[in-house]
């Protein structure tokens, strides 16, 4: 029996539109262009299985917005992947210890937790990759 693959979306490939992280290279977060309910209402058009957010989209990690989130899903059928980040150094919104990020997972009924250990680049790169610049 094989098993059925499932199509997902991570908002940071939107944190242009304010959805998602900064992506390291802003400390100031862009204006959200959509709600993450308006975004879960494309996902169900662009015939996506689920999403993969971050404490940026979600706006608040109070109880009663992680329970809109957690209904909001479940009336579209998607699942949810929650992705945080231990020591976020350009936004502390993605930022969450790990027992924190399990309850906040659980809460919107996360399928999957996802952490990021956020290892910082030493100055003087330990490989001899061809893209990684010299100083």
């Amino acid at each position: 029996m094989q098993k059925a693959m499932k199509l997902g979306l991570h908002t940071y490939t939107l944190h242009l539109w304010g959805l998602g992280q900064n992506w390291g290279m802003i400390a100031e977060p862009r204006p959200k262009e959509m709600t993450l309910l308006q975004l879960m209402d494309k996902a169900v058009e662009w015939g996506l299985d689920g999403l993969h957010i971050t404490g940026c989209d979600l706006e608040s990690k109070d109880d009663q917005r992680l329970k809109e989130v957690k209904e909001a899903a479940e009336a579209r059928g998607l699942y949810l992947e929650y992705n945080f980040s231990l020591d976020e150094e350009f936004d502390p919104r993605l930022t969450n210890s790990v027992e924190d990020g399990i309850r906040i997972a659980d809460k919107i009924g996360a399928d999957l937790a996802k952490i990021s250990l956020d290892i910082r680049r030493r100055p003087a790169p330990c490989t001899a990759a061809a893209f990684i610049p010299r100083s």
